[in-house]
């Protein structure tokens, strides 16, 4: 058995003291698939080959579905990444793929939302110093910094906690 490879069996004749002839035989490689999702979808991901025999260290790369995108890969042990912008990174090290089998890697990117608005109207802000002018502006939870400036009055600024889930709204009163 060649670790990695699917089992071969083939039917040989022996007539006498004869060397029988083997011929040549195909090896297969061994798979399963390997599913990556997130929530959101659309994260980019890389899978990075860790321990597969015969298989190169080079990585795949994709985007993530709401479902699961299915990658057909060698068996072995995978480092799978996933990133979207503006949110911590996700990595899993060890992510093993068998034979016949599936494996799923899900991750949710936790986020919440934040509209401003102000009085009176026309001003311009900023959120962790990104300008913006779209709200609600979907962000992963953790501090958030907003800025409202008007022209001819000094520019507001709030901090804020957001969390998994939450819709803040804000009004900036100049």
């Amino acid at each position: 058995r060649l670790d990695g490879y699917e089992d071969q069996t083939k039917e040989i004749e022996v007539k006498g003291d004869a060397s029988p002839n083997l011929g040549s035989v195909k090896l297969e490689r061994s798979t399963g698939t390997l599913l990556i999702a997130s929530k959101p979808p659309g994260a980019t991901y890389t899978v990075t080959p860790v321990n597969v025999v015969g298989f190169s260290t080079k990585s795949i790369n994709g985007t993530s579905r709401a479902g699961g995108g299915g990658n057909k890969l060698p068996t072995g042990t995978y480092k799978v990444a996933l990133e979207r912008p503006g949110w911590p990174a996700f990595a899993r090290e060890e992510v093993t793929v068998t034979r016949n089998g599936t494996t799923t890697v899900n991750h949710e990117f936790e986020e919440g939302s934040l509209s401003l608005s102000a009085q009176p109207a026309g001003a311009k802000f900023t959120m962790n110093g990104q300008a913006t002018d779209k709200f609600p502006v979907i962000l992963p939870p953790g501090p958030v910094q907003a800025v409202a400036s008007l022209a001819g009055r000094p520019s507001l600024t709030n901090n804020f906690a957001l969390e998994k889930d939450q819709q803040l709204k804000h009004d900036f009163v100049f």
